[in-house]
C-alpha cells in the first residue's frame, strides 16, 4: 500500500496508523520513499490478527516535496486506518 504525503523542510511528516493483519502475527513497517529513490524507515509494530496495533512514526524533512508512505508486511492482508499531522 502506498500513500502520498507533502512535507516541507521546516516540519516533519508525522503519522499514526492503526493496523491489523488477517492471520497470525507479523511485523508491519512504515517506509518513506523520497523523490531521489531513497527509502527511510518510519516505524514498525508487531500486529496481530483480531487486535488493532498502533504504529506511530514519521520523518524529519530536510527538503520540501511529496514523499511516498509505504507499509510493508509479508504475505498477509493488512487492514489500516491512518492519521497525519
Amino acid at each position: 500500500m502506498k500513500l502520498k504525503m507533502n512535507v516541507t523542510h521546516v516540519e516533519s511528516g508525522d503519522f499514526a496508523a492503526w493496523v491489523q493483519v488477517s492471520e497470525g502475527s507479523e511485523t508491519v513497517s512504515a517506509v518513506f520513499g523520497t523523490g531521489g529513490g531513497e527509502f527511510v524507515p518510519g516505524g514498525s509494530v508487531v500486529a496481530e490478527h483480531g487486535c488493532w496495533s498502533l504504529l506511530k512514526g514519521g520523518i524529519a524533512a530536510n527538503s520540501s516535496g511529496l514523499v511516498d508512505l509505504l507499509f510493508e508486511v509479508k504475505g498477509i492482508q493488512l487492514f489500516w486506518s491512518i492519521y497525519f499531522w
